[in-house]
């Protein structure tokens, strides 16, 4: 059976011609699963399973997290859906056997040939995933790589390939994986792996992006971790013998798992190790800039940045400095402002923070507005304008903001 979602009903109710292309995805989807998996495993399927062979372990209790709500006057009503307490399930790591990581996302197949949902989030995630990985890398070629036998390239390893391409940090046109979901998903995970190592003895290797950019390794460094402890993944297909695999907390604007320790975790490894260096001049307010971005960026930049040093602003453009550089200015930061983007992940450095997200006109997301939260941030929001009437372009057009509209949640002027 075919599922449609929502959106997929009211697009096909305005222009039937995409129904086509709806059927057509859908199929695809049916085709792509059917010959290279026998089936799904969930996450709920996946504990059970990994219970019975006692290779599961939880790490944390239920944690309990209140979203407060943002520091505007009338929020829109996607804020205030989620104003209030929220309960997150408790952390988990378990252990999969003979284990293949299939492509540029690491999709997992088991020995049963069951597509594990775990690393993915959801279905709808894992067969995006899968009909980007077949279109890289060819169905036959898939299929026949798969089913050939071959003896494990690793005994225990952890996978942090990043189920986001991204384009933040490098050229969008070579792909690494997005800074975002690697401060907020991925190194949550090495917390797992510390308890594994603590309950088993057993050091999975971590395996990598093919091209990991120079964030990923630099963070895993000030994590405790060196070049010793990971592989870049060099292969299409990689096989392992027992895969550790930890639960994702999901960071976007819906579906997200919540979970502020993972947040406290990763803020407290990073900033302990790095060398604070003296000669650093560190601003209280800081605009974090996606100037140098293909998308998304201020058309109205130099009118804005000129408005916010007048109130004691600062614009950085972190692509151009080291993590340990990013870390140490932000790291006294009292005010954060930029626009939606991967860049904004970057408020897990600070404490005590205010955050005030720049959106592009009606595209209003609610995942740094979680973020924020979980940090112990208040959080505002300021919606732009643009001259694009394209409902589908609005996510990444270059847009407008009013100073004024972000001296809102300024104090007076610093002279």
């Amino acid at each position: 059976m075919l599922n449609y979602n929502r959106d997929d009903v009211i697009r096909c109710a305005k222009n039937p011609e995409c129904f086509l292309n709806i059927i057509d995805k859908n199929i695809r989807d049916l085709v792509y699963r059917n010959t290279l998996f026998d089936g799904i495993l969930t996450r709920d399927e996946l504990i059970d399973q990994a219970k019975a062979r006692g290779k599961y372990w939880e790490y944390t209790n239920k944690e309990y997290i209140k979203i407060e709500p943002p520091l505007n006057s009338n929020p829109n009503s996607k804020f205030n859906k989620l104003v209030g307490t929220h309960e997150q399930s408790p952390n988990f790591v378990c252990e999969l056997e003979d284990v293949q990581l299939i492509g540029p996302y690491g999709l997992c197949r088991t020995d049963s040939e069951e597509l594990v949902l775990e690393n993915m989030g959801a279905k709808s995630d894992a067969m995006f995933r899968l009909r980007e990985t077949v279109s890289d890398l060819g169905l036959s070629t898939l299929k026949k790589k798969l089913n050939k036998n071959t003896n494990p390239d690793y005994s225990i390893a952890c996978s942090l390939i990043t189920r986001h391409r991204g384009a933040y940090r490098f050229n969008s046109q070579n792909p690494k994986g997005n800074y975002a979901h690697w401060l907020t998903e991925d190194l949550p995970k090495l917390r797992a792996v510390e308890h594994y190592i603590k309950e088993t003895g057993n050091k999975p290797v971590l395996i990598l992006n093919s091209n990991p950019p120079s964030w990923m390794t630099e963070t895993l460094e000030l994590m405790g971790f060196s070049e010793r402890d990971w592989v870049r993944r060099g292969r299409d297909i990689i096989s392992v013998e027992n895969l550790v695999l930890p639960k994702l907390n999901k960071h976007h604007s819906f579906g997200a798992d919540i979970c502020k320790s993972d947040k406290n975790y990763v803020r407290q490894k990073l900033t302990r190790n790095i060398t604070k260096k003296n000669n650093t001049k560190r601003n209280d307010r800081i605009y974090i800039s996606r100037q140098n971005s293909a998308r998304r960026r201020l058309a109205n930049y130099n009118e804005l940045i000129n408005k916010l040093s007048k109130h004691g602003f600062k614009s950085y453009n972190f692509e151009d400095m080291s993590m340990e550089e990013e870390i140490d200015i932000l790291s006294s930061a009292e005010l954060i402002v930029g626009p939606h983007g991967a860049g904004l992940a970057s408020m897990l450095y600070t404490e005590e923070s205010t955050v005030i997200e720049l959106h592009p006109e009606k595209i209003v997301g609610t995942g740094f507005y979680l973020l924020a939260n979980e940090l112990g941030h208040d959080y505002g929001y300021v919606i732009g304008s643009s001259n694009i009437n394209n409902r589908k372009k609005y996510k990444n057009i270059d847009f407008r903001i009013q100073p004024k509209s972000i001296l809102e949640f300024v104090d007076k002027p610093i002279v």
